[in-house]
C-alpha cells in the first residue's frame, strides 16, 4: 500500500519538484498539495494523509502543525527547515512533529525520513539532539519517548501563547483559530495559572525564555 503524503510548501518549484520525486517511487504518492498554511487549515478535515510535509518557513506553520495534530493525531509531520535556528523546530517537536529535513539534505534523505517516520520512529538531524538533553537517539521509537520533558502548556495553549507573543488580541486569536472568544479567554486564564504569572506580557516573556519553546 502506498504511503499517502500531503505537501504544504510555498515555493512552487520546491512543491512540484518534491511531488514529482515522491510520485516516481512505487511505494509513495502525493495526494494533496497546498501553497500556504491557511489553505491547508481550511481543508484539514477532508485531507487525511499518512504524512504531512510542511515548509517550516511558511506563515502560520506552527498553527498548522497544531491543527493537524488536533484534527488527525495519527498523521505524521515532517518539517522542511531552511534555517539553522532551532527554536522554531523545537516548538514543532514539542507539538508532535516526527521528522525534520534541512537544506543540507537531499531527496534520498527526504525519502529515508519519510520511511523512518512512517515506520513509527522519529527522524531529526543530529545537531538537534540537544533539544532532548541528549536523552533521545536519532531514531527512537515514538512509544519509547518517555524521558522527554513535555511542554508545560497543552498544544492548543502553546499556539494561543504563540499568537499572544505575536501581539494578537483575544478577539483576533478567536478569529484566527475559529473558536469562541470565551474559549480563548479560558485558554489565557489557564496559561497565566500554569506559568504562574499575572499578565499576558509576563507570560509572553516567560514563554520566549523557556528552553522547551
Amino acid at each position: 500500500m502506498d504511503i499517502q503524503l500531503s505537501l504544504i510548501i510555498e515555493s512552487r518549484i520546491y512543491r512540484e519538484g518534491i511531488s514529482n520525486y515522491i510520485n516516481a517511487n512505487i511505494d509513495m504518492a502525493v495526494t494533496y498539495t497546498f501553497s500556504s498554511a491557511t489553505r491547508a487549515i481550511r481543508s484539514v478535515d477532508q485531507c487525511c494523509a499518512d504524512i504531512a510535509i510542511i515548509d517550516g518557513s511558511i506563515r502560520d506553520a506552527l498553527l498548522l502543525v497544531n491543527t493537524i495534530k488536533d484534527t488527525h493525531p495519527q498523521m505524521k509531520i515532517i518539517l522542511l527547515i531552511f534555517s539553522s535556528e532551532v527554536s522554531f523546530p523545537g516548538k514543532c517537536i514539542a507539538l508532535g512533529a516526527e521528522g525534520i529535513v534541512t537544506t543540507t539534505d537531499g531527496m534520498e534523505d527526504l525519502k529515508a525520513c519519510i520511511l523512518t517516520v512512517y515506520s513509527g520512529h522519529l527522524c531529526y538531524p543530529q545537531e538537534m539532539s540537544a533539544l532532548f538533553s541528549n536523552r533521545v537517539a536519532r531514531f527512537p521509537k515514538v512509544e519509547d519517548l518517555t524521558n522527554f520533558e513535555r511542554p508545560l502548556l497543552t498544544r492548543r495553549q502553546t499556539v494561543v501563547m504563540q499568537l499572544i507573543g505575536n501581539g494578537l488580541s483575544n478577539k483576533e486569536i478567536a478569529r484566527k483559530l475559529n473558536i469562541e472568544l470565551s474559549t480563548v479567554k479560558n485558554h489565557v486564564h489557564q496559561i497565566l495559572q500554569r506559568l504562574h504569572v499575572k499578565s499576558r506580557l509576563e507570560a509572553s516573556a516567560q514563554f520566549r525564555a523557556s528552553p522547551n519553546t
